[in-house]
């Protein structure tokens, strides 16, 4: 029998493996880094909303992450270090479909994530070494990364159905900022791996 569509809401954990993106107008020191996924654990809630009782939902969110990261590179007689500690709040907004089985629904969603660090400390600073001396300079006193950032997000995964209200879900799910490329930021691409419970 065809699952009849309601509203659920519940809680989500999760892993966040973000990465940051160098914009077109960013500060040239920043292309000698080469940039890695930090991962880091993530937990939120989320509500699912359906819409004109199909198999289709308007999907909300809003889970937190944080994440540090240290560059280091030694370009001609310049040592150069990048350091950025963010703690962020996610808010997707996705529409999903989800295939209407009774126990295992596989579902896909898109649409649009906002993203609004809460804490967002970045520090560029040179090492120039000539001869006996050693000069230490502050090359960044504004922010490097956006305090919001949109992006589109894209996913899909699992919902199994425990009984008539309530459900497992494990989802992979890719981010990726609007303003990654020409930009004078320092844009964020994440992949997310979720589990949850709805009630």
């Amino acid at each position: 029998m065809k699952p009849f569509p309601h509203i659920k809401y519940g809680f989500l954990i999760g892993y966040e493996f973000a990465k940051l993106i160098i914009g077109d107008k960013q500060n040239i020191d920043f292309e000698h880094f080469e940039y890695k996924y930090d991962g880091t654990f993530s937990i939120g809630l989320f509500l699912d909303n359906p819409i004109l009782l199909s198999d289709f939902s308007l999907h909300t969110e809003v889970y937190f992450a944080k994440h540090g990261y240290s560059f280091n590179t030694f370009v001609y007689n310049e040592d150069i270090d990048f350091v950025a500690n963010l703690s962020s709040l996610k808010v997707p907004f996705l529409i999903k479909y989800a295939y209407p089985s009774n126990k295992i629904r596989p579902f896909i969603n898109m649409g649009i994530v906002g993203t609004y660090f809460i804490k967002n400390e970045t520090l560029l600073y040179k090492t120039t070494i000539s001869e006996n001396t050693i000069e230490i300079n502050d090359m960044e006193k504004t922010s490097i990364i956006n305090d919001i950032e949109i992006g589109y997000s894209i996913g899909g995964g699992i919902e199994y159905k425990l009984n008539f209200k309530n459900s497992l879900f494990f989802e992979l799910r890719y981010n990726n900022p609007y303003s990654g490329g020409d930009s004078e930021f320092l844009g964020i691409s994440t992949f997310n791996v979720f589990t949850g419970k709805n009630f």
